[in-house]
């Protein structure tokens, strides 16, 4: 009997440590590395937020070469995480960030974290088979679009042969319009095919969808808080796009002339046209007309009025104090990366 007790406790005691080695072993591969450009100039650097705390860390990493950083992702828990990467000069935010990428990480059970597919916000323009002989071109912004592409096989019907599709993925780099245009070439007859010319727009979650605009003539939208100016947008359409102004005003009773200080314009083309009608679609800003929203619980805060003429001739009339309408912020931010990425003057 002591002899089996004693063979008992040797098996329990080798399994226990089999046990304690394979709960050590570190799991292959469980990191994800994201890979983005090194700025040359060295003025900039890249940033990192989470959505979701706990779930993903991170170490970031100058590679050897100079011209590319590493983004190493490990995982801490089971779970989803949105981290958003971004460079900037250290200490902004990232409204002020010169290139962004937004992905979702996956972290299983293990530990592994991978790349979530499909990628976050992400929009598939499939643009067939190009004919034999005939080469891709592209065009599209790359100062607001992150741009990649593969070939989807499949079988062709009858035949049987395997056949592919060129298919390229956008994911949002900053917010606003971008125009796409996929053409086919052929060099040996000169012939140029138009294949896709779409409009998308990335909004600001930098997800990208196909650009849908509320069309406008003109709005204003002003913002007060405890001093007595004015912070003030004003946006008015042009033959060639719009000409969107930043400026502060003074509140006085002794004129109706309205003075604008620390003014900043822009003379924007279609391009500048098209984001703001795909911004004020974003948030949505018809549905602002008749708002008038107050919070008397807060003593200091501000308060805004918006008013917009639309093409159809609809007019939108919208205030509040300490109490915005769903959207407002969105509306305020993206005006202001607006400005800030087109060249303006004083």
């Amino acid at each position: 009997m002591k002899k089996i007790i004693s063979i008992i406790l040797s098996a329990v005691i080798v399994m226990g440590l089999f046990s304690a080695c394979g709960k050590n072993k570190p799991v292959q591969d469980a990191s994800y590395t994201f890979t983005v450009p090194t700025d040359p100039t060295g003025s900039r650097s890249w940033t990192v937020s989470y959505d979701k705390s706990g779930v993903v860390s991170h170490k970031i990493t100058m590679r050897d070469d100079g011209e590319n950083t590493d983004v190493v992702f490990s995982g801490e828990k089971h779970g989803t995480a949105r981290a958003t990467v971004y460079r900037t000069i250290p200490g902004s935010t990232i409204s002020e960030a010169d290139d962004v990428y937004v992905i979702e990480l996956d972290v299983d059970r293990k530990g592994a974290v991978s790349l979530s597919s499909p990628q976050y916000g992400e929009y598939e323009m499939n643009c067939g088979n190009a004919i034999s002989g005939a080469k891709w071109n592209i065009e599209y912004d790359e100062e607001k679009l992150h741009c990649s592409s593969r070939n989807k096989m499949f079988e062709s019907e009858g035949d049987g042969m395997q056949s592919y599709d060129t298919v390229y993925t956008f994911t949002g780099r900053h917010t606003g319009a971008a125009h796409v245009h996929v053409t086919t070439y052929l060099s040996w007859c000169d012939i140029t095919n138009e294949i896709r010319d779409e409009w998308l727009y990335v909004d600001g979650e930098y997800r990208v969808t196909t650009l849908r605009m509320t069309e406008f003539e003109s709005f204003r939208l002003e913002e007060q808080g405890t001093m007595a100016v004015k912070n003030v947008y004003e946006a008015v359409s042009t033959d060639d796009g719009v000409r969107l102004s930043r400026f502060d005003t003074y509140i006085s009773g002794d004129s109706d002339e309205e003075e604008r200080i620390n003014e900043t314009v822009t003379d924007g083309d279609e391009t500048v046209y098209r984001t703001l009608a795909g911004l004020l679609n974003e948030c949505d800003t018809e549905s602002w007309d008749g708002f008038s929203g107050s919070d008397p619980r807060v003593l200091d805060g501000s308060s805004f009025t918006f008013e917009a003429k639309l093409k159809d001739g609809k007019r939108i009339y919208a205030s509040g104090s300490n109490a915005f309408p769903d959207g407002y912020r969105t509306f305020e931010n993206g005006l202001y990366s607006c400005m800030k990425a087109n060249k303006s003057t004083d």
